[in-house]
């Protein structure tokens, strides 16, 4: 993992704990790092220019499959544009060909 890909990903570990947090975790005063083991997920999806609903159909399917909460959506999409547009705000993507 480079400089840029650790940052990065520190990045998208807060966005995730403080904006996502399903399981309510980091509100009630848990650790920061709950949701650390989808972050290589998230961070693989956004630099290869994946769109914010493709995020946030990932963050949902996580919420169901792996947390065995009810997705939301809303909550979803917003965390998925935060995400976005801190890798758009680094030109953080692929070539298009």
């Amino acid at each position: 993992m480079n400089r840029s890909d650790s940052r990065h990903s520190g990045e998208v570990g807060t966005i995730l704990a403080q904006a996502w947090d399903p399981l309510g975790t980091v509100k009630k005063g848990g650790f920061y790092d709950e949701y650390d083991s989808y972050v290589p997920r998230i961070v693989h999806q956004a630099k290869q220019g994946a769109t914010v609903e493709e995020l946030a159909s990932t963050l949902v399917s996580i919420e169901i499959e792996r947390m065995w909460v009810a997705p939301d959506m809303s909550r979803a999409l917003v965390v998925a544009g935060l995400i976005k547009n801190l890798f758009d705000s680094v030109g953080c993507h692929p070539a298009k060909t």
